[in-house]
């Protein structure tokens, strides 16, 4: 697969050349990065430019979800088998932690707490902690959940997609249950 990267204006400035699906991509604005993952269990991070910097390749499948913590500096990646991964930049694994029984589809840091939230392929959003504690648990939607984003302080977007008896739905919530 090929990532095309645009200039605002929407002309092509060039494209990072992969040899797998990516699944997932992610910008560091603050160290013009862009980060990519997918089917080939690894995680490059790329100079806004194009050149490959880093590949981290200890995954044991396909990663499907990228998050990053602006605090820390941490790449946070979500795994078919369930799992969440914990990287520093140079590409150590600070943690790991079995999220799901199948996919984690959907990942986001919060920006402002060491809060990480997480979609599964069962239609469950759950809170954590960095360490892996599982701090909240959120059932509202009926198929696998495809993205969820931190908005505000306390609250975030959900959202699954129509196909095999997925609801399409966009839901908001309240991270303190209110």
């Amino acid at each position: 697969s090929e990532i095309w990267v645009f200039q605002p204006n929407g002309q092509h400035i060039h494209f990072l050349d992969g040899k797998n699906v990516v699944n997932a991509l992610l910008y560091i604005d603050e160290k013009d990065y862009i980060v990519s993952a997918g089917t080939d269990k690894c995680i490059k991070i790329w100079t806004g430019t194009g050149t490959l910097l880093k590949t981290f390749d200890k995954e044991k499948g396909t990663i499907l979800s990228l998050g990053f913590s602006n605090t820390d500096n941490y790449i946070f990646s979500g795994n078919e088998d369930g799992s969440v991964t914990c990287w520093d930049l140079d590409g150590s694994i600070i943690s790991r932690f079995e999220a799901y029984k199948e996919a984690v589809n959907a990942i986001d840091i919060h920006p402002g707490k060491k809060l990480i939230l997480t979609g599964g392929e069962d239609g469950i959003i759950k809170l954590w902690s960095y360490a892996g504690n599982l701090l909240k648990t959120f059932i509202g939607h009926h198929g696998r959940v495809s993205s969820v984003i931190f908005y505000g302080e306390n609250s975030f977007i959900s959202s699954n997609e129509q196909s095999l008896g997925h609801d399409n739905s966009i839901l908001f919530w309240d991270i303190e249950g209110k």
